[in-house]
């Protein structure tokens, strides 16, 4: 389904000095949704493999399964306990950078990269082990490594000079994973990997997460006019829907197999989101806007 033409290199959505300060900012929002019991990061990993750093005062409104309560027994003054990931947990981001995700304007390949810097900054501020795996045609499988804050700018700046093209996909990034991936996200449009696909992966990793991203056009395509996309393996025109009954067949076919992956992701435990190109990642990750949020 749905293919693109290669696009050029990735841009940044603002400026490199306001992309960093939106990266600060959700790092600020999402320490403080966590410290209000609201949910963020529940998923994201941060309950796997903590380590106890301290108490904090009790905020009012907060989950009271929170509180400790030996020591509010012992004080009279409510505390909770404070939490964090332990140090070198290694996460892996593997970003589908196939033709597919050419597609745009809004770019779904500017909306992944975003997306995925913006979860390995939220993974390094807590002192986490952070790669980036992609490649454009197989053989040629890219990985970026971030271990130390000076490692994050040299990542932004390669990320964003990369385009979307050829035909290496998720599927084949599968087999650069390591055997001490704690944690492992895919971001892509999945349309050339099914559920059955991850399973022989599943047994060795603690925690996965999927992100589906896909374009305006894909999950709404304009009625009454043929949308056509490029197949990346031959660059043969292939026509997705023409506007009428090819139309609510291909809605048809999208939504089926967007229950198929919510349906496998609930049974393995496993995060599932839809995240539509041109969407804040500050949305997606604060669970703002028309979507709840990530599960990761």
């Amino acid at each position: 389904m749905g293919r693109g033409d290669s696009g050029p290199p990735c841009p940044e959505a603002s400026e490199p000095s306001q992309f960093l300060g939106r990266l600060e900012g959700l790092t600020l929002a999402y320490g403080r949704r966590r410290a209000q019991g609201a949910g963020a990061g529940r998923d994201l990993g941060f309950g796997r493999g903590q380590e106890f750093v301290g108490y904090r005062p009790y905020r009012p409104g907060e989950d009271a399964r929170a509180l400790d309560f030996s020591l509010l027994a012992r004080l009279g003054k409510p505390f909770v306990r404070v939490m964090r990931p332990e140090a070198h947990t290694a996460v892996t981001i593997l970003l589908d950078r196939s033709a597919s995700m050419a597609v745009g304007p809004p770019g779904k390949w500017q909306s992944a990269v975003e997306l995925a810097l913006a979860l390995g900054h939220l993974w390094g501020s807590v002192g986490a082990r952070v790669r980036w795996l992609h490649g454009s045609n197989p053989g040629s499988i890219e990985s970026l490594r971030m271990s130390r804050p000076v490692d994050a700018a040299a990542c932004r700046r390669a990320l964003f000079a990369t385009r979307a093209e050829g035909g290496l996909g998720l599927r084949d990034l599968l087999t650069a994973l390591g055997s001490g991936d704690d944690h492992v996200v895919l971001i892509g449009d999945l349309f050339d990997l099914q559920p059955r696909d991850l399973e022989p992966w599943l047994r060795a990793r603690s925690h996965w997460s999927l992100v589906r991203v896909l374009g305006p056009v894909e999950t709404a395509p304009p009625v009454g006019q043929a949308v056509v996309w490029l197949d990346p393996e031959d660059s043969r025109q292939r026509m997705v829907c023409d506007g009428g009954a090819d139309r609510w067949s291909y809605l048809q076919a999208l939504a089926d197999q967007d229950e198929a992956w919510q349906s496998w992701c609930g049974r393995h435990r496993i995060g599932y989101h839809v995240h539509l190109a041109g969407t804040p990642f500050e949305d997606a990750l604060l669970g703002r806007g028309p979507h709840q949020g990530l599960a990761l």
